[in-house]
């Protein structure tokens, strides 16, 4: 079953113990364990334990269940939940082995819940394999596999071989039970190897004893026998005497099929006296059974009514079972043979009553118990042959009656509410279900207006289809909508019309499954599969965004760059105002490549730490003076607010932005609140995010802004983020999708104003700083401390230019040919490492792109720092700074400049790297 706790400190008590156990006297160690755990109360939960399963071991259920309860008050003293978990499925496995079916399950169900909390895969697998051996005695063969072939796979994570053979042997059983007998064979051999390769003594008598069961039913009957014999010669050593007497029964039967009576009587008799001398009633009135039947078949049937009316005897003050029913009918069966028939005519009738109540206590078992309750009946039938015509009246309105108690079972049983009613809407007939959704009752429901107890769902097939004359067909499939506790309920109802024994229609049945909780489900998948594309959506737009900026941003470099070169050319004016215009137009183009990128997430800000209520002061009081805006700002900024790491441009946009879109909603008014703050986001504060975000619980600054505009609903808010909301491309708006990816990269997020409060407000979360200041705050846009190197890299050294763009090189080329430096360049990695190699000593400074095809500009710098670590390089991109993060710390590192760059960004730059 499982294994004990282990064996202590090897006191001589503890010995003692062993000692008994290893000669299979269970009772006696079990009453030794339970000494010495009043004797060591420090050890008393322990012992506890050993004691039970001694008990258990030895058959004595009754005394196992008192010690394994006291064992598990102890275990949950001491908080140890996994010892609670382990003593609560003994006493699962101990009501097992009283049949007490029902709280084994719910026992061993508690004990699986508290091993899988304290982690115990142990006991989690054993608690599983007991779960399939209810289940299978309880006839659920299909929900019994699935718990053995669980607890096989959990066996095997353990690594226990003994856990293992249990495992397989559980399983074997269940496909025994199934009739699958090839099936069940290889699961026994595979469990008999291991426990002979693990001399597992305990557990193999079982597996021999279940082989020879499988053996016997193949019809391989001497096989049978050797297994039977090998498996009662192994218990007999270890000890077992309820488990001795099981197999010495099953000898029994195999040697009444074969013919040999006499052997069969002997078995049945030793198996007798050891369920007597463990006071066994329940076992004693089995064999007795046993016994009966072996001296029926040999035609002794006054011996056999002795054994029939003793195993009775035995099962007078035991709850009616399968045992008590097999005994009656056997009973009346031989009194008929005898001659009896009154008697036999009692019997069977008890018999029918019996099997009656069975079917109303045992569901899952109400087929099998149908059947022998029809055998029984006909054989009643036959000894009724002499009975008057009244009396068989009487019995056939018994025989009615239970079918009817059997069919209101199926019914109450039934998850879903069904009702029957006559033509006028009266209620004939209602199952548990139905009844406990009008509050009443079944008995108090019959007769009433079905309508009147149930709303809509008690309308006939004539009411829903508003037309009486018409001749009545099933209704299938309609919702219906009602109202239980205050509380709306879906229903999904079928309505059938029934008929008489005439053949004429006279009411309806309804059938109506409660689905409110599929419906919710169903809307909540709904919902979360609309957000999750509307986020796939966006993050493709934001890669397709950033991909398209940083492309455009090498194109744009060679437009300014060239534009730059021509007008330090020319002095005509009217040729440089046009050349003026055409880089300005440049600068914007770049600007709405950093708007993209923001969008994206991936736009060029330099983090630092910023006090939010003063920036944001500086930036509203520059945008006051802005006459093309025309704003006027009442401010409300919290002083002492802990610093956020942001970058100025960063603020600068988010503000700008927002104050343009609420602007654009105010009409003539010029007037905006802006606010600053401190909050903490919980839970329930995050679920007013509108937006896709990755943040979490914690402290956040904010700033609000709140104009006079017109109120937004929830689904008008959220559209603001989806940049692509009409077909019209020309009428996209970047501006809040692009504070949205700012803020996704910086862990903030946007909310908006109260419910039902006047005006659109917005407000803005940034998360506080925490540690030391960042790397771009404490070295500064160039990465590690310049060293100090001396100037005249235009004397001793050149620029080499790498970069996979044809453009970009040449512009870049120009650019700093014009400024007197000697300039190479290269169009990939390999290339650049290769005129290093031949050109190492002329080159000073290395102008090198991040992202190229054949290797990256991290690979070229680490390759670069390796071998000519006097070159000095600054990266490039189209893409954010931080895309120079992994490089950062490399000692040739000078700095990052971000494309387009102007003749001057690239100047300083460069004079800045060989400084």
């Amino acid at each position: 079953m499982y294994t004990t706790d282990g064996k202590g400190e090897g006191t001589p008590e503890e010995r003692k113990g062993e000692r008994l156990l290893g000669e299979g006297s269970y009772e006696k160690a079990g009453e030794h364990f339970l000494e010495a755990s009043t004797a060591r109360p420090e050890e008393r939960g322990r012992l506890l334990h050993r004691a039970a399963v001694s008990f258990w071991k030895a058959g004595l259920y009754d005394r196992a269940v008192e010690v394994f309860r006291n064992a598990i008050n102890e275990f949950h003293r001491l908080g140890d939940t996994s010892g609670e978990a382990r003593n609560l499925l003994g006493l699962g496995a101990s009501y097992h082995g009283l049949n007490r079916m029902s709280e084994a399950y719910k026992v061993v169900h508690d004990s699986l819940e508290r091993a899988e909390s304290a982690g115990d895969l142990k006991t989690v697998t054993a608690a599983t394999s007991w779960l399939g051996i209810i289940c299978k005695d309880q006839g659920d063969f299909n929900l019994a596999l699935e718990h053995h072939l669980k607890a096989l796979e959990l066996s095997r994570q353990t690594g226990s071989d003994s856990e293992l053979s249990s495992a397989m042997n559980s399983l074997g059983l269940t496909y025994y039970h199934m009739g699958d007998y090839s099936r069940a064979m290889e699961q026994f051999r595979e469990a008999l190897g291991i426990q002979r390769e693990q001399e597992d003594s305990w557990g193999l008598p079982d597996t021999l004893n279940s082989m020879g069961m499988v053996l016997r039913r193949m019809g391989r009957h001497q096989e049978a026998m050797d297994h039977y014999r090998q498996a009662l010669e192994a218990r007999k050593r270890v000890g077992g005497r309820a488990r001795t007497a099981n197999v010495l029964n099953n000898m029994g039967n195999l040697y009444a099929e074969m013919g040999d009576i006499d052997s069969a009587i002997h078995c049945h008799e030793e198996a007798l006296s050891i369920r007597r001398s463990i006071s066994s009633r329940s076992g004693t009135a089995s064999s007795l059974l046993n016994m009966g039947d072996a001296y029926r078949q040999d035609g002794r049937l006054s011996m056999a009514a002795e054994c029939l009316e003793a195993s009775l005897g035995c099962q007078q003050n035991n709850r009616p079972d399968e045992v008590m029913l097999s005994t009656l009918r056997m009973l009346a069966q031989v009194r008929h043979s005898m001659g009896n028939d009154e008697e036999a005519y009692r019997l069977g009738e008890k018999a029918l009553e019996l099997s009656a109540e069975l079917y109303r206590e045992q569901v899952d078992k109400r087929l099998m118990e149908s059947r022998e309750i029809l055998e029984t009946e006909h054989r009643v039938r036959e000894a009724r042959l002499l009975v008057s015509k009244n009396r068989k009246l009487q019995d056939l309105s018994r025989m009615l009656s239970s079918q009817k108690e059997q069919l209101q079972l199926i019914l109450d049983y039934v998850p879903a509410a069904i009702l029957f009613t006559d033509g006028e809407g009266t209620v004939i007939r209602l199952n548990r279900y139905a009844a406990a959704l009008c509050g009443r009752e079944p008995r108090d429901a019959v007769g009433c207006s079905a309508t009147g107890i149930l709303g809509s769902l008690g309308r006939t097939i004539h009411q829903v289809s508003g037309d009486p004359e018409a001749p009545p067909v099933p209704i299938l499939d309609l919702e219906e909508d009602i109202f239980l506790e205050d509380a709306p309920r879906t229903f999904l109802c079928h309505r059938v019309p029934y008929r008489d024994a005439s053949g004429e229609i006279t009411g309806t049945v309804l059938f109506a499954v409660d689905i409110t909780d599929r419906k919710r489900a169903e809307t909540r998948r709904k919902e979360i599969e609309a957000l999750s594309s509307r986020n796939k959506r966006l993050e493709s737009l934001g890669y397709l965004a950033g991909s398209i900026a940083h492309d455009f941003n090498n194109i744009l470099l060679g437009i300014m760059g060239n534009v730059e070169l021509v007008l330090g050319r020319t002095t005509d004016a009217s040729d440089r105002s046009n050349l003026e215009k055409a880089s300005e137009g440049s600068r914007r183009a770049a600007a709405l490549c950093d708007q993209l990128l923001a969008f994206s997430g991936g736009g060029n800000f330099t983090l630092k730490r910023l006090d939010l209520s003063s920036e944001v002061s500086f930036i509203l009081r520059s945008m006051s003076f802005d006459p093309d805006m025309g704003m006027q700002f009442s401010m409300d900024l919290a002083e002492d607010l802990p610093e956020i790491e942001l970058s100025p441009s960063q603020l600068r946009l988010t503000i700008s932005n927002l104050v343009g879109v609420i602007g654009e909603r105010m009409g003539d008014s010029r007037q905006l609140s802006v606010a600053t703050g401190r909050v903490r986001a919980d839970s329930g504060y995050l679920r007013s995010v509108l937006h896709e975000t990755t943040a979490g619980e914690g402290e956040y600054l904010y700033l609000d802004v709140d104009g006079p505009s017109p109120e937004l609903s929830t689904e008008e808010f959220r559209a603001m983020f989806d940049p692509f909301t009409t077909s019209d491309v020309l009428k996209t708006d970047l501006r809040m999708p692009a504070v949205h990816g700012m803020l996704r990269s910086l862990g903030g997020f946007i909310t908006p104003g109260e419910q039902g409060a006047p005006g659109f407000r917005v407000r803005v979360h940034f998360p506080c700083a925490h540690g030391s200041a960042s790397v771009t705050e404490a070295y500064g846009s160039g990465g590690a401390p310049a060293e100090e190197k001396p100037a005249g890299v235009r004397a001793g050294g050149a620029v080499l230019i790498v970069d996979d763009e044809d453009s970009v090189r040449e512009t870049a080329e120009e650019m700093l040919a014009s400024m007197g430096y000697a300039v190479s360049t290269c169009s990939g990695g390999p290339s650049a490492l290769r005129v290093l190699k031949e050109r190492g000593g002329e080159i000073g400074c290395m102008l090198l792109d991040i992202t190229m095809p054949d290797m990256s500009g991290h690979e070229v710098i680490r390759e670069v720092s390796a071998l000519y670590p006097d070159v000095r390089v600054i990266l490039t991109s189209g893409f954010a700074e931080r895309m120079v993060i992994e490089s950062r710390d490399n000692p040739c590192y000078r700095g990052f400049l971000k494309k387009p760059y102007s003749m001057d960004e690239l100047r300083e730059a460069v004079e800045k790297a060989i400084r």
